[in-house]
């Protein structure tokens, strides 16, 4: 009886480690979407700078470009904190090419 109760108490802390490990991996692919989310608002931010006109609107683009600049140095220090040598997947993988402005982006 007193090993039963060791096996079932083996087995359910495998479950926990299992599911802790899979939430790790469950943030990480979150981060990386975030990350790279990120980097598109900057990558538009930017782009938005370069058509504005008028006082007011520069003033919007500049800041807007901070924000999403901010923004996105913060995710990267983030993702520094962890372990990415046992993700299954990049940072750097090619932009969705159904945007057509970031077509030739590849970050």
């Amino acid at each position: 009886m007193l090993s039963f109760d060791y096996a079932r108490r083996g087995k359910r802390m495998t479950l926990l480690f299992k599911k802790r490990s899979n939430q790790e991996e469950e943030d990480k692919q979150l981060l990386v979407k975030e990350i790279r989310k990120a980097h598109l608002e900057w990558l538009a931010a930017q782009m938005r700078l370069d058509w504005v006109l008028e006082h007011d609107e520069i003033d919007y683009a500049v800041y807007a470009m901070e924000a999403a600049e901010k923004k996105y140095e913060m995710l990267l220090r983030q993702a520094k904190k962890l372990n990415w040598d046992k993700a299954p997947f990049s940072v750097h993988e090619p932009v969705d090419s159904s945007v057509p402005f970031l077509r030739t982006y590849h970050f």
